[in-house]
């Protein structure tokens, strides 16, 4: 099985060379990058749910863990086949507070979908905890 990571990232997002440059707009590529290092060479294996603590992802918010989630994409886009059979999941790498993953520890991940029911998967720095 083959997985493929996303980040929604709002309009004004600078992804320009120089940009890139500064934590404010980058930490969205290190998390993505962070992750794949897991899978090549910790043999990690990346499902629904899967998360974990990254440190403060930069000055600009106070966000400091990760989850994936699916079910973003339309209906059955979360999962493709490749002309091999072989599928590829597609998860929505979605950045947590402190106190959302704290809950998360403590509840199921249906739990905290349904506190995080009106989070936008777009990523907004500033937005309020679900919890």
């Amino acid at each position: 099985s083959r997985v493929e990571l996303m980040i929604a990232l709002p309009g004004y997002w600078k992804l320009d060379k120089d940009s890139l440059k500064e934590g404010r707009w980058e930490w969205p590529v290190k998390v993505i990058r962070t992750m794949v290092k897991c899978i090549v060479e910790d043999s990690s294996w990346i499902h629904l749910g899967y998360g974990g603590y990254f440190g403060k992802l930069d000055e600009s918010t106070d966000m400091s863990y990760i989850i994936t989630m699916a079910g973003i994409l339309p209906e059955g886009g979360d999962v493709c086949k490749l002309p091999t059979e072989t599928p590829v999941n597609f998860f929505h790498i979605i950045p947590l507070y402190q106190s959302e993953a704290d809950f998360y520890n403590n509840h199921t991940l249906e739990e905290l979908l349904d506190k995080m029911a009106d989070v936008s998967f777009v990523v907004d720095p500033n937005r309020p905890s679900a919890v």
